[in-house]
């Protein structure tokens, strides 16, 4: 099907390790923000900002890639979206959110500085 990228495709390989080590880089980097810099880091933040960008085209692609049921690779693009949606949307889309950014609009910030990292 036009559009689907089969589960088993090296691309997709390739793509969930890109994301696996995105998944890491942002385990390291947060936190060494949080716990060092105590100052908004330009290069950190377009870094953090460039992660959640990946995030969210994977949010997109896993709308995209076929799952297999009972052994059958499926690649109904309605059934895939529907099946994703039913399985890990909810998480990645809660995972994808920039919460500074959510701070900063609701005036939870102290001099443009997140409160994440005024702490």
């Amino acid at each position: 099907m036009p559009g689907v990228v089969s589960e088993g495709s090296r691309a997709r390989y390739t793509w969930d390790l890109l994301v696996l080590v995105a998944v890491v880089a942002t385990g390291l980097i947060i936190p060494f923000q949080i716990a060092f810099v105590r100052r908004i880091d330009v290069l950190g933040s377009v870094l953090v900002y460039g992660l959640d960008l990946l995030f969210l085209v994977d949010l997109w692609l896993n709308h995209r890639t076929s799952f297999r049921r009972g052994g059958s690779e499926i690649s109904d693009s309605g059934e895939i979206a529907r099946h994703y949606r039913r399985s890990g949307f909810r998480t990645d889309l809660l995972s994808v959110i920039p919460l500074d950014l959510l701070f900063i609009a609701s005036g939870a910030a102290a001099g443009g500085v997140p409160v994440a990292l005024i702490l």
